[in-house]
């Protein structure tokens, strides 16, 4: 193995390029150590040996593989771009984590952590040197990945949709041979016979190309859904599965105040610089024969404000506990309506329930004040402001139609700001202006930008274009019972979901 592995860095070497090498390290050791106590130690070596065969399974024929310790490892990769590598590795770990620990309960809390490091090819004669060039290397390139029970899935290639591209390149390339078998009529009539032979043929052979067509379309159709959530950068934010149970007592209130067709939900939220869903809205949606329709508090609906915040307070509340100081760092972002905050009696309740808040999960929350109007003062604001900002890492500001971001925003402590597109939509605005100068006024006054309610790429690919920073909607990712963590999400996953879909 020694010798093969010098032969591949030596054959890399004669000809120069960038090698990349990522370290694999089975993290969160510490916890399934203290379960399984004395029987990790010979678990350990078990592991080491799947882990290697696995690895050594799915890589390329330019990829070396070097041990650093138990359970950490180097994959060198040669003759692939930094993207390519960090994609291979990613799926790698991925497939490790699927196979030797997802459907064992005492190994499912483990995670492989990936680190990237870019290696330059000078001083580097042999096996031992790289070694010592890369044992010695303690800081990363940057970019880094987890893959966990949480987000494994999300890693995966997604065959079938592959599959059908292939199939459908093959079969695009057979019909462009057809077209370029049809040749002008031909004048003499004595070679008509001739012609409408090829015609013939032609068309035998289109009546195949259709057929495959549809058949692959039929095959795409049956195929089982998996139960996994969708996979993300470049595919699509996972889909919902199937979670716990609600709780009890908030599913019965939520179901007595707006029905029994009422969700609690959340939706994530897209950081365009970052290319990653690292937030979740807090929202409330109701299942109606169209589809799902979010009940949104920043317009009038027939349910009063502060029953829909004590609602989606009580949800917030209850799953923050549970996320909160994870190493996924990602925040959950809780709408709080104008009325319910200016009302001592309502305000009260939300209060009591971010008292309760550690300052761990106090960092993990933001508050969005929403259904101010074009009227609303910024004295008001300011008070608004005052009375949430302790019980949160940031404010925002969904602003109403009419009301201009100021740099003020920034002095009152408002720390981003946006809309929801049904709050333009419903008062028939140009979206797309509004779309532009909300991402040109927020960046003079140096305020992060968001726009939810984001529901096609059209949207999606304007709201990118004028540098708005977080983006929400169907078009990001559906509703999710319960945050999937930090994912990626690159631009190629909005086309990516709309072909899924």
């Amino acid at each position: 193995m020694q010798s093969s592995n010098q032969e591949k860095l030596n054959a890399f070497l004669s000809k120069g390029g960038a090698i990349f090498a990522a370290e694999i390290f089975v993290s969160n050791q510490r916890l399934v150590r203290h379960t399984l106590k004395e029987k990790w130690t010979n678990i350990v070596p078990i592991l080491e040996v799947k882990i290697g065969k696995l690895i050594q399974h799915h890589n390329t024929p330019d990829d070396i593989l070097t041990r650093k310790g138990p359970l950490d490892y180097f994959l060198i990769s040669m003759n692939k771009d930094a993207v390519e590598a960090h994609s291979h590795v990613e799926r790698l770990a991925s497939s490790v984590y699927e196979e030797i620990f997802a459907e064992d309960p005492f190994l499912e809390g483990l995670q492989i952590s990936i680190s990237a490091h870019h290696i330059t090819t000078e001083k580097l004669a042999d096996m031992s040197a790289l070694k010592e060039l890369l044992f010695g290397t303690e800081n990363s390139d940057g970019w880094s990945a987890t893959i966990s029970k949480k987000n494994y899935s999300s890693f995966r290639p997604e065959r079938v949709q592959h599959k059908l591209l292939r199939h459908i390149i093959g079969l695009q390339s057979v019909c462009e041979t057809l077209l370029s078998e049809i040749h002008p009529l031909p004048d003499a009539a004595d070679n008509l016979t001739a012609h409408h032979g090829r015609l013939a043929r032609l068309s035998e052979a289109s009546n195949i190309v259709n057929t495959n067509i549809a058949s692959l379309l039929d095959r795409q159709a049956d195929a089982p859904v998996s139960k996994a959530p969708e996979p993300v950068d470049p595919e699509p934010i996972p889909e919902p599965k199937t979670q716990a149970p609600p709780k009890s007592g908030l599913e019965k209130d939520l179901h007595r105040i707006i029905g029994d067709d009422a969700s609690l939900v959340y939706f994530p939220i897209w950081d365009v610089e970052q290319q990653l869903v690292n937030s979740y809205r807090a929202a409330i949606i109701r299942q109606i024969p169209t589809g799902p329709v979010e009940l949104n508090t920043g317009t009038e609906t027939s349910i009063a404000a502060y029953k829909i915040d004590q609602l989606v307070m009580r949800k917030v509340i209850e799953d923050i506990t549970d996320f909160a100081g994870e190493e996924d760092g990602f925040t959950f972002v809780m709408p709080l309506h104008i009325n319910t905050i200016q009302s001592k009696e309502h305000f009260s309740k939300v209060e009591l329930g971010l008292k309760s808040l550690s300052i761990v999960e106090r960092r993990a929350l933001k508050v969005e004040i929403v259904g101010a109007t074009e009227y609303t003062t910024a004295a008001t604001i300011l008070a608004l402001i005052n009375k949430i900002k302790v019980y949160c890492s940031g404010v925002g500001f969904r602003k109403p139609n009419g009301l201009e971001v100021s740099p003020q925003f920034r002095k009152m402590g408002i720390t981003h700001t946006g809309f929801h597109i049904e709050d333009i939509a419903l008062e028939n605005i140009n979206v797309g202006q509004e779309i532009e100068k909300l991402g040109y006024t927020a960046e003079k006054a140096n305020l992060v930008s968001f726009i939810y309610g984001i529901d096609t790429v059209a949207d999606s690919a304007q709201a990118i274009g004028a540098g708005i920073k977080f983006l929400g909607g169907e078009a990001i990712g559906s509703p999710l019972e319960t945050p999937w963590g930090t994912l990626p999400f690159a631009v190629e996953s909005l086309y990516s979901r709309v072909l899924a879909n």
